[in-house]
């Protein structure tokens, strides 16, 4: 039998709540899969609320999909495109460029579709 009546100070010295944790600085996942068929994922972290413009260009410079354009919060973006064009068609086997822009920062990433 364990016997231990008596006063116990059983202070906090730290806690962690559920809170979101907004990313300091902007950054932009590797997609993957990469290569990929029909469809590639990504993140972005965004450090402060503001517009977000996602667009995927062809090797001609030729935009083939608009994403995301559109005023966020800070925090954590996900993002996916299905291999389409703006006419919901599939886009041929090539190389993409990812293009993330904010107000502040702009980033281009290589993008391989293949079938």
């Amino acid at each position: 039998t364990i016997n231990r009546a008596g006063v116990y100070d059983a202070s906090v010295m730290a806690a962690e709540g559920n809170k979101d944790i907004l990313p300091k600085s902007f950054y932009v996942s590797s997609n993957y899969p990469n290569p990929f068929n029909p469809t590639t994922n990504f993140y972005i972290d965004v450090p402060t609320s503001g517009k977000l413009t996602v667009r995927i260009f062809d090797v001609n410079g030729r935009m083939v999909k608009e994403l995301i354009n559109t005023q966020v919060n800070a925090g954590r973006v996900q993002g996916q495109w299905s291999g389409k064009n703006e006419f919901d068609m599939l886009s041929p086997t090539g190389i993409y460029f990812l293009h993330v822009e904010t107000a502040t920062n702009y980033h281009v990433q290589k993008l391989a579709l293949v079938k």
